[in-house]
């Protein structure tokens, strides 16, 4: 759409969103400023656009950096799909690795970190994955 199809010009010579009917000028407050009477300023539907511009590129670059992280964090592609909602929760040590997710940030504050032990084949990967997948999204 057109700049032109969304403004006019008001009574006061300002002029004024169609869309949302707020000012898209201004007057400066003390009379004119280097020739010039009135400056633009942005009205509700410029704001809210502005808004979801800025969400979009602050969610993609968090993206990037999740994505990032896990091609760092994990050397095989099948360790990106060790997340809680593919385990068995019923079992009391994934369901222990969950809860220290749920409140990592009280974990993080005092230092308590996770340490897993016991033979070949029982899980240690697997949980340890499964809280790094969730920590990094």
């Amino acid at each position: 759409m057109r700049e032109e199809d969304i403004v006019c010009v008001g009574s006061d010579g300002l002029q004024y969103c169609k869309v949302c009917g707020e000012a898209k000028e201004a007057f400066f407050p003390k009379g004119d400023f280097m020739g010039m009477k009135k400056h633009s300023r942005q009205c509700a539907c410029d704001r809210k656009a502005y808004e979801e511009e800025q969400k979009y590129f602050k969610d993609k670059e968090h993206r990037e950096l999740v994505s990032r992280n896990t091609s760092i964090c994990f050397d095989e592609s099948r360790m990106e799909e060790w997340t809680f909602e593919n385990a068995d929760m019923s079992d009391a040590v994934m369901h222990k690795a969950k809860k220290y997710v749920d409140n990592w940030e009280k974990m993080k504050r005092n230092h308590i970190g996770c340490l897993f032990w016991g033979p070949v084949g029982t899980g240690k990967s697997y949980v340890a994955g499964c809280i790094a997948n969730d920590l990094l999204k």
